[in-house]
């Protein structure tokens, strides 16, 4: 990546993104005078959706704590190497993924600012295009076909084939686009994990996850059947397109 250091900030960014490693990326009003931002919920904390001049948009993120620390550093992490702090690691991580064409979006940015003992950090992707998170499908539209089941299925296959853990693997990081791919997204606190003990263990978590949202919504366009046809999905081999 491309990177600039001014005192306590180190900026990274995708040369296919951007010219330069400027920090008024990370600015909400910034972005505000460029074209439009928006604020939406997403995990902890919230992300705002930004677009360029050109209409290009993507997510603005800032790292936040979860659990009972968050109540006492809300945002602030203790220090270690750049490559590994939060947001530097999860560039990475996406820029190896896309580049072994796994359906993941692209990071364009990522910023680390050193505070002490501690850092703070941010991170800037692209947004896929016409794409909506799973859960909000179930919530908001209706019950997903046979092959969108099996076309999400053949997706986490793809990111469990190539040893990638995803570490918060719930419906509300898989999108389906308007041309029905699937895609995942929030990779903050993934990487690589040898062996094959714990794939079992990541889908039961994507299917607790379902069961939750059904549990908060009775009026949920799923049911447990919909669950063999996401596997069987999980167990074909990979079809051109998908």
């Amino acid at each position: 990546p491309l990177q600039s250091r001014h005192g306590a900030t180190t900026v990274w960014v995708d040369p296919e993104r951007f010219d330069a490693a400027r920090a008024e990326l990370f600015d909400a009003a910034w972005w505000q005078r460029q074209g439009a931002s928006q604020d939406r919920s997403a995990g902890r904390g919230r992300v705002r959706e930004v677009h360029d001049a050109a209409g290009q948009g993507y997510l603005l993120r800032h790292y936040y704590r979860g659990g009972l620390m968050a109540r006492l550093i809300r945002d602030r992490f203790l220090a270690r190497p750049l490559a590994r702090s939060r947001a530097m690691a999860e560039f990475l991580l996406l820029g190896q993924l896309r580049a072994r064409d796994l359906p993941v979006p692209q990071a364009c940015a990522a910023r680390h600012v050193r505070r002490g003992l501690f850092y703070s950090a941010d991170i800037l992707v692209a947004l896929i295009p016409d794409a909506t998170d799973v859960a909000r499908l179930l919530h908001h539209d209706r019950a997903l076909s046979t092959q969108q089941w099996q076309r999400l299925g053949r997706a986490v296959r793809q990111l469990h084939d190539a040893q990638v853990f995803h570490s918060d693997l719930n419906c509300h990081n898989l999108m389906l686009d308007a041309a029905g791919k699937a895609w995942i997204v929030d990779f903050d606190k993934c990487g690589m994990r040898a062996g094959d003990d714990w794939k079992a263990d990541n889908l039961a978590r994507l299917l607790r996850s379902l069961r939750k949202e059904l549990r908060l919504d009775p009026g949920l366009h799923w049911s447990e059947a919909d669950w063999p046809l996401f596997v069987a999905g999980y167990e074909s081999p990979p079809q051109t397109g998908d």
